[in-house]
């Protein structure tokens, strides 16, 4: 039996391990190329840029938060199931964080600021409603941000002791902890 394998799925394989141990900015496709037995002609043909490479990994994490605050903005969701379906997404993206942690300077190739404001900004509404305060909006913020820093840094414990754990507290940072509120 042949086994016929996606060569972008290749290259991005190896790019998110050098782009998550050597940083964005310090590898080079020839660098990929190379660990992949390529000419660097043919990994251009995959990928036209490190630019380009590097929105093929954080894409599909884009696309799937902002399926998530479509179908939030829809209709009802409740916050528990909000959160806990975003802790899901970050954890099965986590290499994005892993490689925005060692280096930022991914950035250039992504509108990743852009979006987490737009994301945080749906959030909000989905969360608290269309006109947040203050102490709501930085509520929302606290748990988002908790949400996401607990997939990348407590990695010691079993998945789904980090995700109920960190589900609670994003609920009470957003201040309706416990079973009615959250």
């Amino acid at each position: 039996m042949i086994v016929r394998t996606d060569t972008r799925e290749q290259i991005r394989a190896v790019a998110i391990e050098l782009f998550s141990t050597l940083g964005f900015e310090k590898t080079s496709l020839r660098e990929i190329a190379e660990r992949l037995g390529f000419s660097k002609a043919a990994l251009y043909y995959h990928f036209k840029s490190k630019n380009e490479l590097a929105q093929s990994i954080v894409y599909p994490m884009k696309n799937d938060i902002d399926a998530l605050i479509e179908e939030g903005t829809q209709g009802a969701i409740q916050p528990r199931d909000f959160f806990i379906r975003f802790f899901n997404i970050y954890y099965v993206h986590q290499d994005v964080f892993h490689i925005l942690l060692r280096d930022a300077s991914v950035l250039t190739a992504v509108d990743l600021e852009v979006w987490s404001r737009e994301w945080l900004k749906a959030s909000e509404t989905i969360l608290v409603g269309n006109t947040p305060t203050p102490e709501q909006r930085v509520r929302v913020l606290s748990a988002m941000a908790g949400l996401s820093r607990a997939v990348v840094l407590v990695t010691s414990l079993p998945v789904d002791v980090v995700r109920s754990a960190a589900v609670d507290a994003a609920c009470g940072a957003l201040g309706v902890a416990g079973p009615a509120g959250c």
